[in-house]
């Protein structure tokens, strides 16, 4: 498919109204932390979330679960894009995941356009493959060992923490639930709103898609 095509395709697909496949969506017991498997090894955030749905049939589009956070580090404010898609995983999705979704529904992007189109569910979603209800029912993501998480900050001369951190669950191109950290405590930082818009402050915030 050349440039061109793909924005039709594009202006079609956001034209459409999303339909999402899965109801009564739950977010449960949301923890994420910074944390280190021994004092002289890179900072972890970890943690675990469960995500229960319904589904109106046997199978549906694959769901995808988005953590976005943000982490002083060494006095900047790091931003991190995450998407899960493997329930009992902490592992990330792989760009050549999502790009093999663009590619099997013939969607060639253009290079430019694609690390935008990468960090995009409503644009991924509706592609990816038909999942079994029983897999995605009571889905649990992230690990309760320490030593495990969902990325690495490095190492830091001040310990790192968590600021903020924000999960959204997307399914067939539409966001269907979403859950934020308590704002206690974010004064001092002056977040914006927004904050979870992806690259939409980077004067504030340093960008990291974790793939």
């Amino acid at each position: 498919m050349t440039a061109s095509a793909f924005i039709l395709v594009a202006a079609a697909l956001a034209s459409a109204a999303p339909k999402p496949e899965v109801r009564n969506v739950r977010i449960y017991t949301p923890k994420v932390f910074v944390s280190r498997a021994r004092s002289d090894s890179d900072a972890i955030v970890t943690g675990q979330f469960r995500v229960d749905m319904s589904f109106a049939r046997a199978t549906a589009k694959k769901p995808v679960a988005r953590l976005v956070s943000v982490c002083e580090v060494n006095g900047a404010l790091v931003a991190h894009n995450v998407f899960l898609d493997r329930p009992h995983t902490c592992d990330a999705m792989k760009s050549g995941d999502i790009m093999a979704a663009f590619k099997q529904a013939g969607i060639d992007i253009p290079f430019k356009e694609r690390e935008q189109a990468y960090s995009d569910p409503a644009k991924f979603t509706p592609l990816l493959p038909e999942v079994l209800k029983s897999a995605y029912s009571s889905a649990v993501y992230g690990t309760a060992e320490v030593n495990r998480g969902f990325f690495r900050l490095g190492r830091s001369t001040a310990p790192p923490k968590v600021v903020a951190y924000r999960i959204e669950l997307w399914q067939n191109g539409a966001m269907v639930a979403s859950w934020d950290s308590p704002k206690t405590g974010l004064g001092k930082y002056a977040m914006p709103d927004d904050w979870y818009v992806w690259k939409k402050h980077p004067q504030k915030f340093k960008y990291v898609d974790v793939r």
